[in-house]
This record gives structure tokens, sequence and C-alpha cells, in this order.
């Protein structure tokens, strides 16, 4: 009787361990490897590009220039219905048409009274509400106003929330992720918190990365998002997290060779700096992580820095669970003459099927533009370029890419 009993309890715990196996098997199976057909050592250049991708359509829009809406310095550009609203460092948040680039308005406008801002770091778009709300750091309230510019409301929020926040978005109708500086005794990278009540939901930080000395941003996109799901990247990291639930989970994994730079050892004092270290880990021949990410329904963007420091991307497939590294370099000498000629600018934002880069006029005149072109794309190009002054506004290049990862 006792040999029947010890061989069921065995049994037991046996089916017990198989099912937490199996628990554990299914947990790992929702993180998805994402393969390259290259390695960052040998990111394909411009005139490679063949092999990862193609244009499906490019889309060149030149934002107007005008007393009202003079851009100094371009820090951040999110889309929402037919709009562009650019974010500028000096001069606060301005809003064009995304078809033709026009000007529509400001939102606010910067001062102490109680429906302006004196910081304007971050904000995020409620495309059902249609309005755009400004986290304020200096007063610690949120200042939300209409998609045309004008004041509706304001609330208080924590310090903790705004603190060196760098950058925002609304993950649903009551949850906002907000991104901060790398900076001191704030070991905070990521806060998910209510827009209600402001309850925080789950935090993540840059431990055991430290910062003794001057602030720093790791990225100007550190996330993305895609229909209800946000995506985001930690420094010095292979991982892309995503918001499920409530809670920051992993979900995708990058392939790469070089082994991963030490984040332990990245303890940056004030006579330094986290580019600095980055560079430093890289030319010893580290992978540093990414430092950028993008999206669409179909593809990944993920901007990096080689051994070199020379800034790439990796362009993936997610559904094929597919990529492959690219650098941003392109020839001088080439000559524009149909739209796969043009080059790919760093991405900077994305948009529904596009990702999308903010380039000077410079990058433009220093772009070789075939005059007897028919290609359409390339015609607009040209004419975009032949009415640019040198301190006119960007030009936003939109690229629907398509993947060529088996073609032959």
């Amino acid at each position: 009787m006792k040999s029947l009993l010890c061989i069921f309890c065995i049994i037991q715990v046996s089916l017990l361990l198989y099912a937490n196996d199996d628990n554990l098997n299914k947990k790992s199976e929702g993180i998805v490897k994402i393969n390259s057909i290259n390695d960052e050592d040998n990111a394909f250049k411009d005139a490679d590009r063949g092999k990862l991708y193609q244009y499906e359509d490019v889309k060149i829009i030149p934002l107007e220039t005008n007393r009202s809406c003079l851009l100094s310095e371009v820090v951040d550009i999110s889309f929402a219905d037919s709009l562009i609203f650019v974010l500028d460092f000096r001069n606060g948040l301005f809003v064009f048409d995304k078809n033709t680039g026009t000007f529509l308005n400001k939102i606010g406008q910067k001062g102490e009274g109680p429906e302006e801002y004196l910081t304007s770091n971050s904000y995020f778009l409620d495309e059902t509400k249609r309005t755009v709300t400004i986290i304020d750091e200096m007063k610690n309230i949120l200042l939300e106003y209409d998609f045309d510019g004008k004041f509706r409301s304001r609330k208080g929020i924590l310090p903790d929330l705004t603190s060196l926040v760098a950058h925002s978005i609304l993950v649903d109708d009551n949850t906002i992720l907000s991104n901060y500086y790398m900076f001191g005794r704030k070991k905070t990278a990521y806060n998910l918190f209510k827009r209600n009540n402001l309850k925080l939901l789950d935090e993540k930080l840059y431990n055991p990365i430290e910062f003794i000395g001057f602030a720093h941003m790791f990225s100007k996109h550190p996330m993305a998002k895609n229909g209800d799901k946000v995506n985001f990247i930690m420094p010095l990291c292979d991982t892309i997290f995503s918001c499920y639930n409530g809670k920051f989970v992993p979900s995708y994994i990058i392939e790469h060779k070089n082994k991963m730079a030490p984040r332990d050892k990245f303890v940056i004092e004030p006579n330094s700096s986290f580019g600095y270290f980055k560079h430093e880990y890289g030319r010893k021949g580290f992978f540093t992580g990414f430092s950028g990410y993008f999206e669409t329904k179909k593809y990944m963007f993920l901007n990096f820095e080689n051994r070199s420091s020379i800034l790439g991307a990796f362009f993936a497939d997610k559904e094929k669970g597919k990529g492959g590294y690219l650098l941003y370099v392109g020839s001088s000498e080439d000559v524009v003459k149909s739209m796969q000629d043009i080059p790919l600018e760093s991405i900077t934002s994305c948009v529904d099927d596009y990702f999308v880069s903010c380039c000077l006029p410079e990058t433009l005149f220093n772009m070789k533009i075939s005059k007897r072109s028919k290609d359409p794309v390339v015609r607009k190009l040209k004419e975009v370029v032949d009415n640019l002054q040198e301190d006119d506004n960007p030009i936003l290049i939109f690229y629907k890419l398509k993947d060529y990862f088996n073609e032959k």
C-alpha cells in the first residue's frame, strides 16, 4: 500500500513539474526572435539595399516656412489623422497638414499664464478626443489643448511622473507611458500610469547603468504605437518590450553577432557622456544596442551605431521573424534617376505604412537629381529642391518599404 502511495506521489510531482515546464515554454514562446540575414559588422550599404528592401512608395512633403512656424531644432514628430505635430526644442509644438505640409496652427504658448506652459519636452496625442496634452515639467501639470490649439483644461501631476520626462505616448484611453532622461539618482527609464488618477502601474529602471553627471537622452524615439500596442526599447539591450495588461513584458529579441556591451560598466561621470561610453565599447567590438524604435503594421525599424559609430538601422518583417542591418551611407556621386535611387535618410518617425525622415534643406541640396527623369517621384523631389531656400523648414520624406529577404 505504501509502495502504491509512493508511486502515486511521484506521478503527481512529475505531472506538476511537466506542467511548470510547459508554462515556461509557453512564456518563452511569447518572445519572438528576429533573425538577421547579415550581422552588424557587415551591414548593407545603400548600393546593396536591394538585398534587404525596395521602395513601394516615396512621398516628399516640405513643411511650410513663415514667421509663425519657424523651426530651429526639431526633437519629435507625431501624426494623427491628416495632421503632423512637430515639437521644436525652443519654439514649442506646431501643427502641419500631412498631405501638403501647410502650416495650420500652434499648440498653446510658452509663458507663466494658467493656459501656458514653461516646458514642452513631452506630449501625447488622443486621436479619439482629438486632443494633445503637454506635460509641463516645471509646473508639474498636464495641459490639454484641442488639435486647433485651443486650451481645454489643466491638471496637477506628481513631480515623480514629470521630473526629467523626455517622451510620452497614450497606450489606451486611460494609460500613459513616459520615458525619462538618464540622470543622477533618478533611475526610472519608463513609468506606466493611469491618466485619470495617476496611479502607477509599472516602472522600468536604467539599473545597473549609473549617471553621476549631466542628464542624457539615450533615444530620441524610444517607443512606437501600432494599433492598440506600444513597444519600446532600453539602452544597451537587444530586447523590445511591450505594455501588456498594465505590465512591461519582453516581446522581441533582435539577433546580433557581437557580445552586448556590459551595462554595469556604464558609470557616467560629469566629465563623460553616455555617447562616449557607447563609442568606446563599440570600438572594442561590443554591440551597443539600439537608439531608436519605429514600427508599422508589418515592419519594425531600429536605429543603431556600428563599431565605427556610423549610424545604421535594423529593418525586419515581424511576421517572418527576419531582418537585416543597413548603414545610412550613400555616395554623393550617385544620380537620382528613379524612385529606387532616392537615398534612405535617417528615420525619425513613422505613420501608417511609412517610415519618415526629417531632412534639412542641405541634405536635399547635396542630392544629384536627374533633370531628364520621367519618374513622378523624382520630378516631385526636383520640384521641391528647386524651390528650397537654405533657411527653410525641414522636408519630410515618407518611405514605404517592401522586404526582399526571400528574393533571389
